[in-house]
């Protein structure tokens, strides 16, 4: 009887040895990674060599697409309706996840919803430009101004719906300034224009404005991030001269479809994080005018669901019809 009980107990065990090796849960990852960028530019370079450390820290491929078009949102819509398996991954910003939503009708997914967050990664540090024949030479001078020469002063930004625009709207709900929004279909015509005094003010990426001010063809006025940038650190912020002022989301992020198991999301995270923290591209990311902000899911979770609040109530106040 003992004998026939210990073969009963040792057939379990003998069985597993023929298991066919398909059979068991494989570690991940186990074949190449998607990595959707909804941006194009000069970070889809930093994107693409995130990718390449990231191939070498797995032992994986991770392959980089970029489906930019439509504001980023068809690379969000391959990412929510993707497997929850960790080999789709979103590299997105807040204008897609946030400010498309009250911008277009319909848009094809809940940010919420339909994504799990992964990390912060960068933010985009974002000035406000002057005209060097303004009759202001500061932030602070330009509110003033406005305030007793209604409509007398125009800012130019890339177009309607975009932090730059959502921002000076802000501003002007805070301080009752009167400033006329100019929207263009890019960037480097703001640029031009602020440069020749067509327009007084701009909003720009740190990296487009940087050269003309180092001419001497252009001051800044303000950072739009919420802190000052290391690399301009004379230039305020303007929630230091705006009491109550809120920037509109300025980060890049990384997401999964809705679903995707904790210990992927951990990885994930946990490599990305690596990545960025590393020397080279810190480096990269200074020079692209970028802050690093590594965080853990659940910071970007909070992230998302704030801006959508933030974004909600300038759109509202300053009576933003979606197109």
């Amino acid at each position: 009887m003992k004998l026939l009980r210990k073969w009963i107990l040792l057939i379990p065990a003998a069985a597993c040895l023929w298991l066919p090796v398909e059979g068991l849960p494989q570690a991940y990852p186990a074949k190449p990674i998607r990595m959707v960028l909804t941006y194009s530019g000069g970070i889809d370079a930093i994107a693409r060599l995130m990718a390449q450390r990231m191939t070498e820290s797995l032992g994986q491929p991770v392959v980089v697409e970029n489906q930019a078009g439509a504001g980023g949102a068809i690379g969000a819509t391959t990412v929510a309706r993707a497997a929850p398996d960790g080999y789709t991954l979103l590299s997105t910003t807040g204008s897609t996840q946030i400010q498309r939503g009250f911008m277009v009708k319909n848009v094809p997914y809940d940010p919420v919803k339909d994504f799990t967050p992964i990390t912060l990664a960068w933010e985009t540090v974002i000035v406000i430009g002057g005209s060097l024949s303004a009759p202001f030479a500061t932030f602070k001078d330009m509110i003033d101004y406005a305030k007793k020469n209604p409509g007398k002063i125009s800012y130019a930004t890339s177009g309607l719906g975009t932090s730059h625009h959502l921002a000076l709207e802000m501003v002007k709900l805070l301080t009752g300034a009167d400033i006329v929004h100019i929207p263009y279909k890019g960037g480097d015509q703001v640029i031009t224009d602020v440069v020749a005094g067509r327009v007084q003010v701009s909003s720009s990426p740190l990296f487009s404005l940087e050269p003309q001010v180092k001419a001497g063809k252009a001051r800044y006025l303000a950072v739009m991030n919420n802190n000052r940038f290391p690399g301009t650190p004379d230039v305020p912020s303007i929630r230091e001269i705006i009491p109550g002022f809120e920037s509109p989301p300025l980060w890049s992020g990384f997401f999964g479809p809705a679903g995707l198991p904790q210990p992927i999301v951990q990885r994930l995270h946990d490599e990305i994080v690596k990545v960025l923290r590393t020397p080279e591209l810190r480096s990269r990311l200074t020079e692209g005018g970028l802050l690093l902000v590594a965080s853990t899911p659940e910071e970007l979770a909070q992230a998302v669901k704030r801006d959508i609040a933030t974004v909600s109530g300038i759109v509202r106040r300053a009576n933003i019809k979606p197109e």
